[in-house]
């Protein structure tokens, strides 16, 4: 399983231990992905969401591996434009939650 953090608005890094939920008002969309070439492919996808503005942390799930969940700050970014930052990247991508 591959995790990412990025920067908080205070410019501090976050961990990624604790609890998932790093943001307020957190939000968690939860990403149906096909077509990851290999572990490169999935480390450059997460690279991208971390540079994201809002990302606080991408992780592809242990048990599902087509499933990406992604730990947002809603107030400054959409759901929807982390899926289109996604389908940019030779792969298929679903929101199946948030």
């Amino acid at each position: 399983m591959l995790t990412v953090s990025s920067p908080n608005q205070s410019g501090t890094q976050r961990s990624g231990s604790g609890s998932f939920f790093q943001s307020d008002p957190a939000c968690l969309a939860v990403v149906w992905v096909k077509g990851i070439a290999n572990e490169s492919h999935e480390e450059k996808l997460l690279d991208v969401l971390s540079g994201a503005n809002g990302v606080n942390q991408a992780v592809f799930s242990r048990r599902k591996p087509d499933l990406l969940v992604v730990d947002y700050d809603r107030q400054q970014t959409k759901a929807q434009d982390l899926l289109e930052k996604i389908n940019q990247h030779s792969v298929r991508a679903k929101l199946v939650g948030c």
